[in-house]
């Protein structure tokens, strides 16, 4: 599955990083904290936390907010393997 990491800058362009990329990391480290742009929706974030659940880590995600627009978030997404 394939996720748009959040911009770096508000004008700058989306990235792309896929589950298996991830996956690659995670077994390097162990654990790893994504922010994912908001253009993402809520439904493909709890679908991608799902993937990584099921492959036995734990896996928390929250919307971070940093404005006062609605619309001014990202998704902080934080993956550790069990041991």
């Amino acid at each position: 599955m394939e996720v748009k990491q959040a911009r770096k800058q508000l004008d700058g362009k989306i990235d792309k990083i896929t589950s298996e990329q991830i996956l690659e990391q995670l077994q390097e480290n162990g654990q790893k904290i994504l922010y994912l742009d908001k253009e993402n929706s809520a439904k493909d974030i709890k679908k991608f936390c799902d993937i990584f659940s099921k492959k036995g880590f734990s896996v928390h995600y929250h919307e971070i907010y940093y404005g006062l627009d609605s619309g001014d978030f990202l998704y902080e997404v934080h993956l550790i393997q069990n041991i």
